[in-house]
């Protein structure tokens, strides 16, 4: 079958028919679509783009027990390291179940990884994760992922593509909820000894932990511009759309206010 022209199988993903789906086999698990509007969606992408829950889930877990592939986006107990296991080659599915809010799929992503016990690393060929997306977009399941803090938490300090950190996104964005979120963590002194890594580094005191981040802050977001940067495709759409409802309006002085005011908090 020729599914690169007649698109038979994107189709039956998009359409969460999972008789065709399953009668088309796996050979065509991680083919990509040629149009040029999906040209990096394989079947995986188009069932959670349409949260076509059904397909996401058989896909998912054929996936995953394939263990093939280049990129590592989860890693399990007794997978060797050449055993490598994809969701797809340019980027996390996890970006576009974040997107495209879709809470299905969310829930068997989130929920499937946990049961493995997998370590899920979420960096993608763009350099921006899904936890930086979740600062960025203005949707329920965004601060729901934030705080699956078994996932995300050794995240908190990770570099994005223009070397912002999660909580420069934060405050860039002006997500207040995930703002006094990471304040009441950080603030919690045993939580942040127990779940929190910076710098893979597990043994680095909190105190010096808190004066880098406070010095990354203020340096890098003064001399970088997210909206200059190479941010995702979506995540730029995203930024966008919000900027035309007003909801990205903040001034430079304003901002500067908000950086104050965390500094602050951090004494």
């Amino acid at each position: 079958m020729k599914c690169q022209s007649d698109f038979t199988w994107f189709d039956a993903c998009s359409k969460n028919d999972l008789t065709r789906v399953q009668k088309l086999k796996a050979k065509h698990l991680y083919t990509r679509d040629p149009r040029p509007e999906y040209h990096s969606f394989t079947g995986l992408f188009h069932a959670a783009h349409n949260d076509a829950e059904a397909v996401f889930q058989y896909l998912f877990q054929l996936e995953f027990s394939f263990n093939l592939s280049y990129d590592v986006i989860v890693s399990a107990p007794g997978i060797s390291d050449t055993a490598k296991y994809k969701l797809s080659a340019e980027s996390s599915v996890a970006h576009l179940i974040l997107l495209r809010n879709s809470l299905k799929c969310y829930n068997i992503y989130v929920n499937y990884v946990r049961m493995n016990k997998c370590i899920k690393q979420q960096q993608n060929a763009f350099g921006i994760t899904p936890l930086h997306i979740s600062a960025v977009i203005s949707r329920p399941l965004g601060l729901e992922y934030v705080h699956q803090l078994d996932l995300v938490l050794a995240d908190l300090d990770s570099v994005a593509c223009d070397g912002m950190t999660f909580l420069m996104y934060v405050c860039y964005f002006g997500r207040h909820e995930i703002f006094f979120f990471l304040m009441d963590l950080l603030r919690e002194s045993n939580a942040f000894q127990k779940q929190f890594v910076f710098a893979h580094q597990a043994d680095i005191q909190r105190a010096a932990v808190l004066k880098q981040l406070k010095e990354k802050l203020v340096k890098q977001f003064y001399l970088k511009d997210l909206n200059n940067s190479d941010v995702d495709v979506y995540a730029r759409s995203e930024v966008q759309n919000q900027k035309k409802m007003g909801v990205h309006s903040w001034e430079k002085i304003e901002i500067s206010a908000k950086i104050k005011a965390f500094m602050e908090l951090l004494e």
